[in-house]
């Protein structure tokens, strides 16, 4: 069975998806064939050009089929961007511009520990077309996102589930019209909305199959009891929160840091540790979660 694996960058996260990606095709076989597309936001530059190249060098004995794919995300306009970006909501596109039938999406912010073909012949996208990783009820949800749910036919016992890791069948997800309606909460009810993508998929979807927790180990400050937690070594590994090992100081701040500038390393990147500090967009963003610092500097001093 064929399939797409599909990453959603701007320039400000390119780099982290371009490790996630060389992560990724370092767990395929030799002499498999991989079709990588990168999705960016219609009218920006196009932020992977310079993958290609070093993708060859970091996984030099695979076939990598890539491409950069525009996508107009305009009818997302009125929803609440995050860091002045819309690119969280590409991936409720990619259905218009797949060409496979069984579709995989990952967040940027990962490192692959396993072979992503795993995740496609062991994920069945369900009814709807749609499979992702559970986390936690809809209860736990901001109010006004329980009430939009509602609306959409959920309770507050019903799963809820994370946008970051997703399987799709095309032909389901097209047959029950997900875009379609995913454009239609974004331009009636944008108001409601407080994690982007993430409750549109959550509200379109009646019945979402689950992806096994393996593919999503959350890499945060409280898996400090063993370093690095032995579940690691398998699926992939999601840093969540803020700051993120790329962030500024993230050597410091971030427990598990070391595992993506390893990770960085072996994608070919030079001095993934000091190369941040000369970038523009690091200094802005570690004004922007400057809060965050703190709070993962009070985690850290409880341990």
């Amino acid at each position: 069975m064929e399939f797409e694996v599909w990453f959603a960058v701007d320039h400000r996260t390119s780099e982290c998806g371009f490790v996630a990606a060389s992560s990724l095709l370092s767990h395929r076989p030799r002499g498999s064939r991989t079709i990588l597309r990168v999705a960016y936001v219609f009218g920006e530059p196009a932020p992977a050009t310079w993958w290609p190249i070093l993708l060859k060098k970091a996984a030099p004995e695979r076939e990598i089929d890539f491409s950069q794919v525009p996508i107009d995300v305009g009818a997302f306009s009125n929803c609440k961007a995050l860091f002045d970006s819309r690119a969280a909501f590409l991936r409720l596109l990619i259905p218009l511009h797949a060409q496979k039938n069984r579709v995989v999406y990952s967040d940027a912010d990962v490192v692959f520990q396993e072979n992503i073909e795993n995740l496609v012949f062991e994920t069945n996208a369900g009814v709807n077309g749609l499979a992702l990783i559970k986390a936690g009820k809809c209860a736990n949800q901001p109010q006004r996102e329980q009430a939009l749910m509602r609306e959409h036919g959920k309770t507050p016992d019903d799963d809820y589930f994370f946008s970051g890791l997703a399987v799709l069948d095309l032909q389901k997800y097209t047959e029950h019209r997900l875009v379609q309606k995913s454009e239609q909460i974004a331009r009636n009810s944008s108001s409601k909305l407080d994690f982007h993508d993430q409750t549109i998929w959550n509200c379109v979807a009646k019945e979402i199959e689950s992806i096994d927790g393996r593919w999503c180990h959350l890499a945060y400050p409280g898996l400090l009891s063993e370093y690095p937690p032995k579940s690691f070594i398998r699926g992939l590994i999601h840093f969540v929160g803020s700051p993120k090992p790329w962030d500024l100081l993230g050597e410091i701040y971030h427990p598990y840091s070391q595992i993506w500038v390893d990770a960085a390393k072996k994608a070919g990147l030079l001095f993934p540790r000091i190369r941040k500090y000369f970038q523009l967009y690091s200094w802005q963003r570690a004004w922007r979660i400057r809060k965050q610092y703190s709070v993962w500097k009070s985690q850290q001093n409880k341990k």
